[in-house]
């Protein structure tokens, strides 16, 4: 079934009929009456009063994956939509309030930069490898003070030191080599 995250509900909301169904495959599933009704608006700006609500286990697919959310409470509407809402509370839950992330975007200072396009020239001045080096060395130790098999420290070290990824600051680095 489609989900769409909804900031502008507090409660996740699914219709009845859709509550049915998944009653019928999974007869667990136990429509609970709610200790006070809910008055929502619909789009539209007609109230719709829910009184019953259900437990549910999620499966979310997202551009970055899968989320799983299990005993999540929705509250029941007597709708003919196909679509369950994903509260806001909810999404606060997974870390995502939209309300933030706008106002945050809008106070945020818009810079338009093409790097391209820049009449400053950049130069790149490659990382000091040897600095590089002893900094490795050092967490390799502290890794092995924090319980890392001692036996094991020049494995560790051949690891961390195949590739050529580290800095010890973020600077104007030359472009990757993928």
């Amino acid at each position: 079934m489609m989900y769409h995250p909804d900031s502008g509900s507090k409660h996740n909301i699914v219709p009845r009929h859709i509550v049915n169904e998944i009653s019928r495959v999974c007869p667990r599933v136990k429509v609970q009456p709610l200790a006070k009704p809910i008055d929502g608006k619909a789009v539209g700006g007609a109230i719709i009063r829910c009184t019953d609500s259900v437990q549910l286990d999620l499966e979310l697919i997202t551009p970055a994956g899968k989320v799983r959310l299990r005993n999540v409470t929705c509250v029941i509407t007597e709708t003919k939509e196909d679509e369950f809402l994903l509260g806001s509370l909810t999404l606060k839950t997974l870390g995502i309030d939209v309300d933030e992330q706008l106002a945050a975007l809008a106070n945020r200072e818009v810079v338009d930069f093409d790097p391209f396009e820049s009449s400053v020239p950049m130069s790149f001045n490659l990382p000091d490898k040897n600095k590089i080096a002893a900094r490795l060395c050092e967490l390799v130790n502290e890794g092995v003070a924090n319980g890392f098999p001692v036996e094991r420290k020049r494995e560790l070290y051949d690891v961390v030191t195949r590739y050529d990824i580290w800095r010890l600051s973020i600077g104007k680095d030359p472009p990757s080599k993928i």
